[in-house]
């Protein structure tokens, strides 16, 4: 799906490489253009599309600058970020290398998921990830270890 207007699941998004600003809704290929792009948008300039189509890159309703939108995106994007702590970094730090959401570790996916949403966040990272059903990280888990453990006692 293309039309970001109409997408009501993420998971259903294959994603874009430009999005426009009545376009995001914090989805999380949206979150992903925006910290690839955050150098742009820190400079007021709303990143033009790879086709080079640069016409409407400052442009700004009458009534507001043409600063407003980019702040507003990479504000939001940015207080979403100051709660998320070593697996934020981790996920700007895999952004930054070009890693898609595919490719994400757990930690940076695991942040990428709480920077996602059209509505500013009521719980800090620690305790959402608290309410987390993602599934486990690859491995063995505690759990798994303390049975193993329990089973070679017998």
């Amino acid at each position: 799906m293309l039309d970001c207007l109409k997408c009501k699941r993420w998971q259903d998004c294959i994603g874009k490489s430009y999005f426009e600003y009545a376009d995001i809704r914090y989805c999380p290929y949206q979150v992903l253009w925006i910290l690839e792009n955050a150098e742009s948008f820190l400079s007021s300039i709303w990143p033009g599309d790879e086709s080079g189509d640069t016409d409407n890159i400052r442009v700004g309703y009458g009534h507001e600058a043409y600063f407003v939108k980019c702040m507003i995106v990479i504000g939001e994007v940015e207080y979403r970020m100051r709660t998320t702590g070593k697996d934020g970094e981790i996920l700007l730090d895999e952004v930054g290398q070009g890693y898609t959401i595919d490719q994400l570790s757990y930690p940076a996916h695991r942040a990428l998921m709480y920077l996602k949403g059209n509505k500013t966040k009521t719980q800090t990272y620690s305790q959402w990830k608290r309410g987390l059903n993602f599934p486990p990280p690859p491995g063995p888990s505690g759990v798994h270890l303390i049975i193993q453990d329990l089973q070679g006692m017998l």
